[in-house]
């Protein structure tokens, strides 16, 4: 008999490749909130495992409530990664408030619905970076360090 697989995360055109190494969190500090307790655990799981130190919220109120109580005790965040779409309030909401306190915040938007037009328009006038679920572990890995890179180049960023 034979056995067929699918073939999964293979490379894009003209996309970069890292060495898992080089994509090491150092320490670096992402909020991550998804109203999915599978994909929060997994996708904070492999954050921590590259040593990123994370905290996980369900919602936008949890991620506010966290947010808020990092702040108080003198902490940021140096990258929020959050799904776009979630019960009692979406991503975007959850973006706006944060940056009433720190404009320059970095975020990262997840979101399996990358066809909503709300989503399309603010990706195509460059107001939002997104990662498209279901992502590989390389590809989230990559695409929060390209998001955290490129705050650092921004003067100001803060990150």
């Amino acid at each position: 008999f034979e056995l067929s697989f699918p073939v999964v995360g293979t490379a894009r055109a003209g996309a970069r490749t890292h060495d898992v190494s080089e994509l090491s969190g150092a320490d670096r500090r992402v909020l991550v909130v998804d109203d999915d307790a599978a994909i929060r655990t997994l996708t904070a799981g492999i954050l921590a495992s590259h040593g990123y130190n994370v905290t996980t919220a369900s919602d936008v109120a949890d991620a506010f409530a966290v947010a808020e109580r990092f702040e108080r005790s003198g902490q940021a965040f140096d990258l929020v990664l959050t799904d776009f779409v979630m019960p009692g309030g979406n991503g975007r909401e959850l973006v706006d408030r944060l940056r009433r306190v720190r404009p320059s915040l970095p975020v990262l938007y997840m979101s399996a619905y990358t066809h909503d037009a709300i989503l399309r328009h603010l990706a195509r006038h460059g107001e939002v970076s997104i990662l498209e679920k279901p992502f590989t572990p390389i590809g989230l890995l990559e695409r929060v360090h390209e998001e955290l890179s490129r705050a650092r180049s921004v003067p100001g960023s803060g990150a």
